[in-house]
């Protein structure tokens, strides 16, 4: 997996975070990992929108101090890292 840090196409100012997997070396698409990140404990909402290019995004605006190593953690969990 490889982290892009950028700027939201809508809101040129809102950075976005675009974590671009290798489906077939993690074994899950783009989608699965979404999913497991809404339904898992604590659930974290991704956006889906660009599931289909094999993107895992994140608006981190609305991150509280500390949170970011929390979508960390579970990334790792998810990912079997």
């Amino acid at each position: 997996a490889t982290v892009e840090l950028l700027n939201d196409p809508k809101r040129k100012s809102i950075p976005a975070v675009h974590l671009r997997l290798d489906e077939d070396a993690v074994g899950k698409t783009a989608l699965d990992v979404v999913c497991e990140l809404q339904d898992g404990e604590p659930g974290i909402a991704a956006n889906p929108s660009y599931v289909r290019e094999g993107v895992v995004a994140f608006g981190p605006m609305c991150l509280k101090e500390g949170e970011a190593q929390v979508v960390g953690r579970r990334l790792r969990e998810v990912l079997g890292a």
